[in-house]
């Protein structure tokens, strides 16, 4: 992935870039930040298996391509010193790394280096003035990385037949890890957050009605994902004090998930339509995850719930 010498430039250039944002640096400090950014990005993207990645993307798209790709990458990087400066870098990295991983199927797909740039800009935007989730890096490797193969897998990509689509679910899960980052990280350091995003997104390729595909799909995880993460130390708490595994939760969160978007099928023409789908399952699951990790009895109470205040509307 490195061996085009005007790469290593362009991350050159763009360290050198943020240090032109931040005039207080002295001279040494200037070294250690150039240094640092350097050899974060470079050991990113010689990783073996991002290296691999890279390597069937050229031969799909070509090398000119994935040059221009990258070196449009590392210059988003530079215009947002604040994800650079300092140990921050390891987030900066991590993301850049995560999102090539996440992309790569997709950019085979149809889908423009134009989206792939958006999703950078936003994750390093969503870190702005964010410390805490500059902090997750591993975290938001973890969640980007697990929504990312799920949508590449047959099952789910027939309900986003769109790249469009593809990258919303992406962007998604962005948001979801920056709206409550102190509960994903939680759920992290339990290594709780793939198995249980992983439960969530089988569930919802369930879907026995095909209600949720294109931008209804990408809305209902984007309301399950706010349902778990609304309902996180719920869900960590009972795991622990239950003794849950890990892969145990994903089973559990994925038969409860499949249950409610059974029953809410139900639901369509009587209580609501196909297009409410999605939000009515946000209020199941969040109403369900409130026992924190729920039976089908307690699925069938939350949809008993949810479709009286529906009623009511």
């Amino acid at each position: 992935a490195l061996g085009n010498g005007e790469l290593i430039g362009d991350i050159y250039g763009a360290a050198l870039a943020v240090v032109a944002k931040t005039p207080d640096l002295d001279g040494d400090g200037v070294t250690t930040l150039v240094e640092a950014m350097v050899s974060a990005l470079v050991d990113e993207l010689s990783e073996q298996s991002l290296e691999r990645t890279l390597t069937d993307l050229k031969a799909g798209k070509g090398e000119t391509y994935v040059n221009r790709l990258l070196a449009r990458a590392v210059f988003v990087l530079g215009e947002h010193p604040e994800v650079l400066v300092g140990r921050n870098h390891a987030y900066a990295k991590a993301v850049l790394g995560a999102l090539l991983k996440a992309a790569a199927p997709l950019l085979e797909d149809g889908l423009e280096q134009e989206d792939f740039i958006a999703l950078l800009q936003q994750a390093v935007t969503a870190a702005s003035g964010n410390l805490t989730l500059i902090e997750m890096d591993s975290t938001v490797r973890v969640v980007v990385m697990t929504v990312g193969t799920s949508i590449s897998q047959d099952h789910l990509a027939e309900k986003l037949t769109s790249p469009e689509s593809r990258k919303d679910m992406l962007l998604v899960a962005l948001a979801a890890v920056a709206a409550n980052p102190k509960v994903w990280q939680r759920l992290q350091e339990r290594d709780l957050v793939q198995p249980l995003v992983e439960g969530m997104l089988e569930g919802l390729r369930a879907d026995p009605s095909s209600a949720l595909s294109g931008p209804s799909m990408v809305a209902a995880l984007k309301e399950s994902l706010e349902a778990l993460s609304r309902r996180g130390t719920l869900l960590l708490d009972d795991a622990l004090s239950s003794g849950t595994v890990p892969a145990r939760a994903r089973e559990v969160v994925k038969a409860t998930v499949e249950h409610a978007v059974a029953e809410i099928d139900a639901e369509i023409g009587k209580t609501i339509t196909g297009e409410q789908v999605p939000a009515f399952l946000g209020r199941v699951l969040s109403v369900a995850f409130k026992a924190g990790l729920s039976s089908h009895q307690q699925v069938s109470n939350a949809v008993a719930q949810v479709r009286t205040g529906f009623d009511r509307a």
